[in-house]
């Protein structure tokens, strides 16, 4: 998995917990206006222990809302340790590069400080 990927997974993970806040927020005020008004304001055909149930369903709607909101999180937190992860072994790499490069310019070799040139001499190496 390339860090592109990470960021874009990372990003998708973001939107996906918004949209589930959101209808997490929705429902807790729909809660909260079926909870303050009777069951006749509600609705004048409804009967108690229809709305009973109707509002066992919402609260059934949050709690699985609440629970993949919180996987989503979960998930989210694990991107992120993977990507201070590939971001660190990404450092190490550049380091050891660095360190490598300079080596060789103690032994007198000549490097090339930029990655395209590396694509550059083999090409020319090509070349009749």
């Amino acid at each position: 998995m390339n860090l592109l990927n990470v960021q874009s997974n990372l990003t998708e993970l973001r939107e996906t917990n918004s949209q589930l806040l959101d209808q997490n927020t929705l429902l807790k005020a729909q809660i909260s206006a079926v909870g303050r008004s009777s069951s006749a304001d509600v609705c004048p055909t409804t009967s108690t222990a229809s709305q009973t149930d109707i509002d066992g369903q919402h609260l059934d709607d949050l709690n699985n809302l609440i629970k993949d909101t919180a996987e989503k999180e979960e998930e989210l937190e694990k991107m992120r340790r993977d990507q201070d992860d590939l971001l660190t072994v990404l450092t190490d790499q550049e380091s050891k590069l660095n360190l490598f490069k300079n080596r060789l310019r103690e032994l007198g070799e000549t490097v090339e400080d930029d990655v395209d040139s590396d694509n550059n001499s083999v090409e020319s190496e090509n070349d009749p």
